[in-house]
């Protein structure tokens, strides 16, 4: 008797199991010396680094800003790179931050956002 053959099994020799590229480039998450829970990300060589920024290039990001507050009630704005979503508009996200709400705007318009956050105004 012979094993049933089922239809949705992958192929003996597949990307899933055998044929899978060995990923070379692992970042590390290291602790910035005197800072309050800040990481930096580092790599092996400087060949890792570029490979890693070579893959990420490549996928689809959107560059944006990510304005929150911190627990003291400072306001910092960090570049990111969105994997999914889109960075809203400059009025919605000026009417957020009056709140006390996290926004992610696109990079230009991070310091009219910063300037309302911190009570300089309305970003006009």
């Amino acid at each position: 008797m012979t094993a049933p053959a089922y239809t949705n099994a992958p192929a003996p020799h597949s990307a899933l199991f055998d044929d899978a590229p060995a990923v070379t480039a692992i970042p590390r998450l290291v602790d910035v010396p005197g800072s309050d829970g800040d990481v930096t990300i580092e790599f092996d060589t400087p060949a890792d680094r570029a490979e890693f920024l070579q893959r990420a290039a490549l996928s689809h990001v959107t560059p944006a800003t990510r304005i929150s507050q911190l627990r003291g009630g400072t306001w910092v704005a960090v570049p990111v790179l969105m994997h999914y979503g889109r960075p809203v508009p400059l009025a919605l996200a000026l009417s957020r931050v009056a709140i006390g709400r996290t926004v992610f705007v696109v990079r230009e318009d991070a310091e009219a956002v910063m300037a309302a956050a911190r009570g300089g105004g309305n970003g006009e």
